[in-house]
């Protein structure tokens, strides 16, 4: 046994001695120790109760009777109580286990009367709106009250399944021919190399040399209302080639005509750049109603 530990029981064993030792006052004071607790400490501190003691059994729970009061004594069977309790009586009854042991407080005086009720304090603020409450039961339903104006349409539903099959109609009257429905006519090609050299072409195209990188292309009809799309043949120093079409509109003078120009293509980034006329062989396709 540790010198702390022979030191706790000489203790605990000189108050449960004391206690058991009849007093000679008129008026016994009330006992520190029983079997199993003693209490070394009790009273008011600082408007806190404090009780200190121990237990003979370490790891059993102290209680002030009548409170929630309780703590649980350490290895050694020492505990420490300590809240804001202050008993009328100034006595409190301690449990442990079996033991029973009344304790009178120090530092502790008798509550006296009640005081006068005093002036009525202001309203506080207004608290927070509390949780709804559940709905109540329906009311009974009211008179139906007048018709309201009639609404908008409302919207189209949908489409319905087909009907049956009608009976096959009496064989109607021949109409008139219409137009020939073949692409002669309305779609044209033309195949160029430099200097104006027709390669080949649909036939009535024709071409003429303007200048450098810029050719007349003439149809046997009027193309204002065709669509066309060109392209260069080969490419030229590994740069792209730039193949623009201006076709014609109603109101030149010759609408059979449309005019392709070739450029050495644009640079791969943003500068300061002027495109240059070249030669370079190009296909023409055009496509009319």
């Amino acid at each position: 046994m540790s010198h702390r530990s022979r030191t706790s029981a000489a203790v605990l064993a000189l108050l449960l001695a004391a206690a058991a030792t009849p007093a000679t006052a008129a008026e016994p004071p009330a006992p520190v120790a029983v079997a199993g607790l003693a209490v070394t400490e009790a009273g008011i501190t600082a408007g806190r109760l404090v009780i200190v003691g121990r237990t003979t059994t370490p790891g059993t729970a102290v209680t002030i009777d009548g409170t929630r009061f309780t703590v649980t004594s350490g290895k050694d069977g020492a505990f420490r109580l300590s809240g804001f309790l202050h008993p009328d009586t100034c006595r409190v009854v301690l449990k442990a286990a079996t033991a029973v042991l009344p304790v009178q407080l120090a530092n502790c005086g008798r509550r006296g009367p009640a005081g006068p009720t005093g002036p009525r304090g202001g309203a506080g603020a207004v608290g927070d709106a509390g949780p709804q409450g559940v709905a109540g039961p329906a009311g009974e339903a009211g008179p139906r009250g007048p018709d309201g104006p009639e609404g908008l349409p409302g919207p189209d539903g949908a489409e319905g399944r087909p009907g049956p099959e009608g009976a096959t109609g009496p064989r109607g009257a021949t109409g008139p021919a219409g137009p020939d429905g073949s692409f002669a006519g309305r779609m044209f090609e033309v195949s160029v190399r430099p200097v104006a050299v027709l390669d080949h072409g649909s036939p009535g195209v024709a071409v003429v040399y303007a200048g450098v990188g810029n050719y007349l292309v003439r149809f046997p009809r009027d193309v204002t209302a065709c669509t066309f799309t060109a392209t260069s043949a080969t490419a030229f120093n590994s740069k792209a080639i730039l193949v623009k079409v201006e076709p014609p509109v109603a109101g030149d003078a010759r609408t059979n005509e449309a005019r392709v120009r070739l450029f050495d293509g644009e640079p791969p980034v943003a500068e300061l750049y002027i495109p240059h006329p070249i030669e370079e062989a190009f296909r023409l396709f055009a496509v009319c109603d």
